[in-house]
């Protein structure tokens, strides 16, 4: 016997929402952050540590934005919560795999720490 319902599939399924009031709030933090992290040149950063040589739809600057911007906010406990916040985030249609491979790069925690090293 399966022990997931219809109804906890739809659970499981269902999209990351954020309440208007929440969003507008986002939106001018996303703002903030944005020029905030555009100082840390996190796109050249990724060339260095060989993170991105291709241009692809993840974007290094996108992933990293919406990553700090979610765990900020709580939106996330899990990849999944965090692949939807991404899509929301950027408008793209990135399947899961795609950007847990992303995720799993060694390379994404060289990202990472070169830039939290680098301020």
């Amino acid at each position: 016997m399966n022990s997931c319902s219809e109804i906890d599939l739809i659970v499981i399924a269902k999209p990351l929402s954020i309440p208007k009031a929440e969003q507008e709030k986002h939106n001018t933090e996303l703002n903030k952050i944005t020029k905030v992290l555009n100082d840390f040149n996190i796109n050249e950063i990724s060339k260095k540590v060989r993170f991105c040589s291709c241009k692809r739809i993840i974007k290094p600057f996108e992933l990293v934005m919406s990553l700090i911007t979610a765990l900020v906010n709580n939106f996330i406990s899990t990849v999944t919560d965090l692949h939807r916040y991404f899509v929301k985030l950027t408008e793209t249609d990135v399947q899961h795999k795609p950007f847990h491979n992303q995720l799993s790069k060694p390379q994404f925690s060289l990202l990472i720490n070169h830039w939290l090293m680098s301020h």
